[in-house]
C-alpha cells in the first residue's frame, strides 16, 4: 500500500533495506515498512547508503538530500538542494547516487552535481543522461550522446565509444 513503482534498492549492515519509492522512500527491516517522505513530497527515483557517512542518500524530483538517524533512530531528513542557488536548482530527476574518495555525485536528467565538502559544482552535461555508473573511482554516463566519463569536472567522450552514439544506453556495471 506504500506505492508500486520501486527504482532502486539499497541495503543497510544487512538490518535494513531502503527503496526508492513513487510515495518516498520506504524502509523495511524484514517486519515493518515505514515510509519516509522528501522535503517536496516527489517521487524518490535513487536511494544510496553510505556505511562511511551513516547517512542514507536519496534523490527526487528536483530534490536531493540524507536521511541520517537521530537520538531516538528516527529517520531525520536533511535536504542538500534546497542550498543550491534558483537558476542551479531544475535538476530534472536524480537518477544516480554515487560515492567515492569523500566526493558525492548526483546525476540528474540533464546535470549533475558533486559535492565535497558541503561545496557543490553543477556540471551540465548538454545531452539526456540516461544512466550511470561509478567503475574503479570513474563517473561513467550514458547519454543521447554516447558514452561520458567525468574527469575532474569536465564530460569527455569515451575513448573509441564512436560506436555507441546512436544507440540508446539503459545501464552501465
Amino acid at each position: 500500500g506504500k506505492g508500486s513503482q520501486i527504482w532502486q534498492i539499497s541495503s543497510y549492515n544487512e538490518n535494513w533495506v531502503y527503496f526508492a519509492n513513487q510515495n518516498g522512500m520506504l524502509q523495511y527491516d524484514g517486519n515493518e515498512w515505514i515510509q519516509n517522505k522528501l522535503k517536496n513530497n516527489s517521487a524518490v527515483r535513487s536511494v544510496y547508503t553510505s556505511n562511511a557517512q551513516k547517512r542514507i542518500y536519496t534523490g527526487g524530483i528536483n530534490e536531493f538530500g540524507y536521511f541520517e538517524p537521530d537520538i531516538n533512530g528516527k529517520l531525520s531528513y536533511k535536504c542538500l538542494s534546497e542550498s543550491l542557488d534558483l537558476t542551479e536548482s531544475n535538476l530534472g530527476n536524480i537518477w544516480g547516487i554515487f560515492e567515492t574518495d569523500n566526493i558525492m555525485y548526483f546525476v540528474g536528467d540533464t546535470r549533475l552535481i558533486k559535492l565535497i565538502n558541503d561545496k557543490y559544482t553543477i556540471i551540465d552535461a548538454d545531452c539526456k543522461i540516461d544512466c550511470s555508473g561509478l567503475i574503479n573511482g570513474v563517473l561513467y554516463l550514458g547519454t543521447d550522446k554516447g558514452i561520458m566519463l567525468l574527469v575532474g569536472n569536465t564530460l569527455f567522450p569515451l575513448q573509441n565509444g564512436e560506436v555507441l552514439t546512436t544507440k540508446r544506453i539503459r545501464g552501465i556495471l
